[in-house]
């Protein structure tokens, strides 16, 4: 054998790059496959940032399965595009004072180059840009077909105002109060907005969700948002108006002591007297100032707010109830109103004591005990009674009567049963007196009834307790001698008011204490009704049901689900976005722009500097444009679509890019939708998924496409963020670190493996580049290998593959990467030992190409392959008789599991082994290890700092 030659990256890299352009070997024929696989990245923003390491690490991965399964016979569909309208390229050209058009113009050939850098496998034929005329030209026409379709209305409302992006913001784009983008405090402002009616397909959306193979957090989130409540309305007839109610607590209706509306209800100004004209108006000016944050989390979130003036009528007991103002209260939420139940919820109870409105309980709580000794065995019966809870004070001290019990770690009041024919007061002074042996007591209240499920362990019995608390005092120290029995039981304890709660050990004891300081406690769980009328005795849940269906029957409302997802807001005060296709007729009409006039383009002659109000606003060529295709006085509309819009739907025109005459070929999306694997960041859990899922089922609704299942992305999954010294990588934070040089020095497939190799591919990580050396030197190794290559079969050598390969085809379903290059590694270090037999390599080679494509196509081709590496098929198995054994870890001398593995391996492979796998690296995790004891083929065992004797 010759020299060997050197591994040159540079060289091999540039070959191959140009080779696969030269062939169009990524490029696809849609029409053509039976066997596609739609492998989709979330497309980026043409920023001028460019590509940093963090990005690289979502496109490789996108990259890996793309090459992985089109070695496994599929034909990939994997295109690249840029969503390049909206606040993200318009703030950036505002900062380097250009047109965002120019800006993005010269932005996304940049973006282009750097992902091509990356080696990934993208069809740059299908490439689009949202922000190219024949792109939105179709975002408009579907705009057009929500409006066609009635789910697409322009309606005044209170919205979300960025002062310094001037701009209206979805929900969804204020976080924590504050712009999404630029960080700004959101206020309120009311304008007159585009929507589209997204909560049509609410229980659609929410119901889809359990087809999916998405992350079960995001599915989470997802289903948060939409938020699906069941309960009732409940309508209160005032002189003026009525007044419709949602609430999840129907059962709670007889506790109910005022109406409070929203700031922004449409109807206060009707239902407010002349007498609260003014304070009124004053209260509503200053809410403005709040953010919807500061509404929801201040810490006087429920103490403001004024009387109207007006009654409304309660619907079962025609009991006046004053109707107030707060700003606790969201328009968004159901109607805008609340019905106060101050008795059982906590807002609603603030908000009572700051106003010295009525607190009246409605329920008898019912406590379930979840401490461990209390807590309620789940196959033992219940035994019932009746019972007393009693509070005791002391004769002279304002100090109270507890029960510290001796076998058991419990701290209680005086408790005991009532026997037939007994008076709660009577069982309570006999208790009282049997227990501690106090004689001389005066009931002073009876303070309320409970009901508390627990295990007793001295009984050994679950007990379900009708409990009447009472409360007493002492009127002196006299007492009598108490038994034996009861003595070794528990022991009597004066507890100031301080120590009272951090005592009780029942969550029945500690609410006992708190109805009788508080006059009544604030209660909000489940129980039993009282004070409720006919309802009176039924559980929460019977009069829940009972209640709505008597108010549906009265004509008072009713039982409904009702869900926090609000209407998507779609209209943008900002130049850079499509302009929304309609057009007003000189009475202000809405109309839609005719399908021969679209795209309607953006002005040229319109400022794009923001200012409050859409810049195209000012355009005299847009206004002109108007009354010369519809008459005079026609205009058009001047806001502009969210860029989520443009998002929306972009996965469907991958398939037809360049098509003039329809938006997507409905056959073509019925042979390649849904995606079949979508990545991208978590960051988009909420605002883009959910908005492509409304989008795609709008349109499989109304016939426009034909497809049996109504989800777009089957599978998801969310890439781990690189951050750096713990900071996302930004421009702005000045840690952005660059591919180039690492790129330039170790190659693009060491900066693939290596990012692959970094951890979990979902696991969000801190950049750190000191182990790129070593993928590197692992493809030396690999090259290296390629120049000792035997013709003939090694069995052994055979083994060893099927092993590797058997391990991998698990972890690839996991998306475990990083411990499939681990096996790679160790797999080299087995075959580096003597000359490695051609077949064995070359399938090897072949599940190295997906991380490594420009090192493998090279190899490939010295082997003597002509047609392109991604042109072959996933290895098979060779079939030989693996020689498989168990190799036992200890740490520190405990076991923690075993390794399979097969042929020999050194005691520095089991170690790698063992660190890169995921069940026994978390064993292991933040221990340092000082050495090892290894007995080839049966045990390792690892020595830590924690049991080192020094």
């Amino acid at each position: 054998m010759g020299s060997m030659r050197s591994y040159d990256h540079q060289a091999i890299e540039k070959k191959w790059r140009q080779v696969w352009e030269d062939q169009k070997i990524d490029e696809v024929d849609l029409a053509k496959v039976a066997n596609g696989f739609y492998c989709l990245d979330m497309f980026p923003y043409p920023s001028g940032e460019g590509l940093h390491v963090g990005h690289w690490r979502g496109y490789i991965l996108s990259d890996y399965f793309a090459r992985y399964y089109r070695l496994q016979g599929k034909t990939v569909l994997h295109p690249m595009g840029f969503d390049s309208f909206g606040l993200p390229a318009e703030n950036a050209a505002i900062k380097k004072k250009a047109h965002p058009k120019k800006f993005t113009d010269e932005a996304i050939p940049v973006f282009i180059d750097q992902l091509k850098a990356t080696g990934a496998m993208y069809d740059w034929s299908k490439t689009i840009s949202t922000a190219d005329p024949s792109y939105y030209r179709w975002t408009q026409w579907l705009f057009l077909q929500f409006f066609k379709h009635g789910l697409a209305e322009k309606r005044h409302s209170w919205v979300n105002w960025c002062p310094k992006d001037k701009t209206v913001l979805a929900n969804e784009q204020v976080i924590n109060g504050c712009c999404e983008r630029c960080g700004s405090k959101v206020t309120k402002k009311k304008l007159a907005q585009w929507y589209l009616k997204i909560t049509d397909f609410a229980t659609e959306l929410l119901d889809g969700l359990e087809t999916l193979d998405w992350p079960e957090n995001v599915k989470s989130l997802q289903k948060n948002w939409i938020g699906r409540s069941e309960g009732a309305n409940v309508v209160f007839h005032s002189d003026q108006i009525s007044l419709k109610v949602f609430t999840t607590r129907v059962d709670t209706l007889f506790g109910v002591t005022a109406l409070v509306l929203a700031p922004e209800h449409p109807d206060l100004t009707t239902v407010t007297t002349a007498e609260y004209k003014n304070s009124v108006l004053s209260y509503v000016e200053k809410s403005k100032e709040k953010s919807e944050l500061d509404r929801q989390r201040g810490a006087d979130l429920a103490k403001t707010g004024v009387f109207t003036g007006s009654y409304a009528l309660h619907p079962l007991t025609s009991k006046q109830i004053p109707i107030w103002v707060a700003d606790y209260v969201l328009p968004d939420y159901g109607s805008g109103v609340v019905m106060l139940v101050p008795a059982h919820d906590q807002r609603d109870y603030d908000f009572a004591r700051s106003h010295s409105l009525p607190v009246v309980p409605v329920i008898e709580p019912e406590f379930i005990e979840t401490s461990e000794l209390g807590k309620v065995r789940e196959k033992l019966p219940f035994t019932e009674r009746n019972g007393i809870v009693a509070i005791v004070k002391h004769w002279t001290e304002d100090k109270y009567l507890g029960l510290k019990w001796k076998n058991v770690p419990w701290g209680t009041w005086i408790t005991g049963g009532i026997e037939t024919g007994q008076s709660a007061e009577a069982a309570a002074r006999t208790e009282i007196l049997e227990e501690v042996g106090y004689k001389n007591l005066r009931l002073v209240k009876k303070v309320g009834t409970l009901i508390s499920k627990f295990y007793h362990p001295p009984k050994q019995q679950n007990r379900l307790l009708h409990g009447q608390v009472l409360y007493f005092e002492l009127e002196n120290d006299e007492r009598i001698p108490i038994s034996k029995l009861e003595a070794a039981i528990h022991e009597p304890i004066w507890l100031s008011p301080d120590e009272i709660l951090p005592f009780l050990t029942a969550s029945a004891h500690r609410w006992a204490w708190q109805e009788l300081q508080d006059q009544p406690a604030l209660y909000e769980g489940h129980g039993t009704l009282i004070n409720s009328g006919m309802y009176d005795g039924l559980t929460t849940v019977e009069a829940a049901k009972k209640i709505a269906a008597d108010l549906e029957r009265r004509g008072s409302g009713g039982p409904i689900v009702n869900y926090r997802l609000r209407d998507w807001l779609v209209s943008r005060q900002r130049y850079w976005g499509a302009p929304i296709p309609i057009v007003y007729d000189p009475d202000g009409t809405a109309h839609a722009v005719r399908d021969e006039h679209l795209p309607i383009l953006l002005p040229t002659d319109a400022e794009f500097m923001p200012g409050g109000e859409s810049p195209i606003k000012l355009s005299k060529e847009f206004q002109q444009r108007a009354e010369k295709l519809y008459g005079k006085g026609w205009h058009f509309e001047t806001d502009t679509l969210d860029t989520f819009v443009d998002s929306s739907w972009y996965y469907l025109r991958f398939l037809t890019p360049n098509n003039n005459d329809q938006a997507f070929d409905p056959a073509l999306v019925a042979k390649w939708l849904p995606v079949d694997l979508y990545i991208g960041g978590i960051e988009h859990a909420i605002l883009h998924l959910l908005y492509s899922r409304f989008v795609y089922r709008f349109l499989i609704k109304y016939g426009y496409l034909n497809n049996d299942n109504p989800e777009p992305f089957q599978q998801l999954f969310n890439i781990g963020m690189i951050t750096l010294h713990g900071a996302k990588m930004s421009k702005s934070k000045g840690n952005i670190v660059s591919p180039n040089e690492l790129v330039e020095h170790y190659g693009t497939d060491a900066l693939r493996g290596y990012e692959l190799f970094l951890g979990p591919m979902e696991n969000s990580l801190d950049w750190n580049p000191r182990g790129i050396n070593g993928v590197h030197r692992f493809l030396i190794r690999v090259f290296q290998l390629s120049q000792e290559i035997d013709d003939k079969p090694d069995p052994s050598q055979e083994a060893l593959f099927d092993g590797y390969l058997d391990r991998i085809d698990a972890m690839m379903k996991d998306f475990r990467l990083n411990t499939i290059i681990s096996e790679a590694m160790i797999l080299v270090n087995s075959l580096s030992k003597e000359p490695v037999s051609k077949e064995v390599f070359s399938r090897f080679i072949v599940t190295l190409s997906p991380a490594f494509p420009f090192l493998a196509e090279e190899l490939w081709s010295i082997l003597g392959n002509k047609e392109s590496i991604f042109k072959s098929k996933w290895p098979k198995f060779f079939g030989a008789t693996p020689t498989t054994k168990k190799i036992k870890i200890l740490l520190d001398q405990r076991f923690i599991g075993e390794i399979d593995r097969s042929g020999e391996m050194s005691e520095e492979e089991i170690i790698k082994l063992v660190q890169t796998s995921p069940e026994l690296s978390q064993k292991i995790d933040g221990k340092t290890i000082l050495r090892s004891i290894y007995k080839p083929g049966e045990l390792l065992n690892l020595i830590t700092r924690g049991s080192h004797n020094r």
